[in-house]
């Protein structure tokens, strides 16, 4: 991708979270992809250390179950807010994630009925 197809109206670079393709991370590779925290060590990965979301910018703590809850504003109840990201690549980047965490429920609800 050209540098210009990353940059958006003001200028700024946007940058896409995760180098691969959503389908191509394994495990919680996908969710984890979509934050930032401290270190990228296990203790950063703590329920107790704060993240942020770099599609939208919110801040909460947990781990890959309250990751998925933020992602997918289809998850109820809610206790931490819908991401809804502004910038058109990180929307974009958002719709794939959440399309691959939910053909992953879809895979795990088949193999256990």
């Amino acid at each position: 991708m050209s540098a210009s197809a990353n940059e958006d109206i003001d200028g700024e670079v946007a940058a896409v979270p995760a180098r691969k393709p959503a389908r191509e991370l394994r495990g919680t590779e996908l969710e984890w992809s979509t934050v930032s925290m401290p270190s990228d060590d296990k203790e950063a990965r703590s329920h107790k250390v704060k993240k942020k979301c770099m599609l939208c910018g919110a801040v909460y703590t947990g781990g890959p179950f309250n990751i998925r809850i933020h992602l997918d504003p289809n998850i109820k109840p809610r206790v931490i807010r819908a991401c809804a990201p502004e910038r058109e690549l990180l929307k974009e980047w958002h719709r794939e994630v959440v399309a691959e965490l939910r053909a992953r429920a879809r895979a795990a609800k088949a193999l256990a009925d």
